[in-house]
């Protein structure tokens, strides 16, 4: 898609072009990101069915079984080979679904829609009638609709909702909209302010127990956002370099 077909989507949608913008010029406020580092948060580091653990409630053999049986969907042709967190993410979405056991669950970002698969497949596999509602900004320079979301097989597509557009505009309405939701992932803009955002517009609207898990740890939304509602973050990591997922949960008091 060339300049004139971008500006042209953004003539039509003025919020879409709107966050394009502030995407492109606040990505990740520079003073944030260079006082950020995840060791200085290494009590809160562990693997995967560690942090799964620490946010569930549930044993670590639990968490071990969910992560590893994790249904996750074949590599669409075409797509670039695949990069070794994504798996890694999405078993951990997948599982956190799996144990949550949501009716309802959000995400924001959604891109091919690998990690969107894997808890639609955790979903199906529980056999409760659970949801996913999704929101995607599209790539810029893609066509929306053969890219968001092409990992999603055709099979489970009759529980999944995705509304296009940005998170700030879309996000409170959709969560109002849909009812409490027990499980919320983040993989949108990476962003300390839109992550704080998207967070907090989320949280009146999770279930009391809701699972929430945020890809990503580049900045200290997550840890700020936790201080600001008294919760605890855990933080999943798999290598030295990651960057790392946090989890977190609502009270159910």
């Amino acid at each position: 898609m060339g300049r004139l077909s971008n500006a042209l989507r953004d003539a039509a949608s003025p919020r879409w072009g709107l966050a394009y913008w502030r995407a492109r010029r606040a990505r990740i406020p520079t003073e944030r990101r260079a006082r950020f580092w995840l060791t200085e948060h290494a009590d809160s580091v562990q693997d995967a069915a560690g942090a799964l653990a620490a946010v569930t409630g549930a044993a670590r053999e639990e968490c071990e079984r969910a992560y590893a049986n994790a249904w996750l969907p074949d590599p669409v042709a075409g797509d670039p080979a695949v990069w070794w967190p994504r798996e890694h993410l999405s078993r951990l979405v997948a599982a956190a679904a799996t144990l949550a056991r949501p009716r309802t669950a959000i995400e924001v970002g959604v891109a091919r829609g690998y990690s969107s698969a894997a808890i639609l497949g955790a979903l199906d596999a529980l056999g409760e009638g659970g949801r996913l509602h999704s929101i995607d900004l599209p790539p810029r320079d893609e066509d929306a609709e053969e890219f968001v979301g092409r990992a999603v097989p055709e099979r489970l597509r009759a529980r999944w909702e995705l509304v296009l557009g940005p998170s700030r505009n879309e996000l409170p309405d959709l969560a109002e909209r849909i009812g409490p939701a027990g499980l919320f992932f983040h993989d949108g803009d990476h962003s300390y302010a839109s992550q704080r955002e998207d967070l907090e517009a989320a949280w009146p609207h999770l279930a009391p127990g809701a699972v929430v898990v945020v890809d990503d740890i580049w900045t200290p939304a997550i840890f700020d956002f936790a201080d600001a509602h008294g919760v605890r973050v855990a933080i999943a990591s798999w290598s030295e370099h990651s960057d790392g997922v946090g989890l977190l949960r609502k009270s159910r008091a």
